[in-house]
């Protein structure tokens, strides 16, 4: 898969333009079976993570608080369908 989150870096600082605003490296990683991306960006004691799954001719990017339980459970309930 290409790398699929370039360019969104510069987007997102650009969009929050603070001090504390960081974003971590993109890591290769699954979600249900398929090959995705993974990062996370920070700012303001708050975090959003995000996870880069291509699928056919579609990039799927799903953004959600990883300290949420109902985001993990909602994260938990997605099936590609074929």
């Amino acid at each position: 898969m290409a790398q699929p989150g370039q360019g969104a870096d510069a987007a997102l600082e650009k969009r929050f333009e603070l001090d504390d605003f960081a974003i971590t490296g993109l890591n290769e990683t699954r979600l249900v079976l398929q090959p995705a991306y993974e990062y996370a960006f920070k700012w303001r004691q708050k975090e959003r993570a995000v996870i880069l799954v291509q699928k056919d001719r579609a990039v799927y990017r799903i953004i959600y608080d990883p300290h949420s339980p109902l985001n993990l459970q909602v994260l938990a309930t997605i099936e590609f369908i074929e």
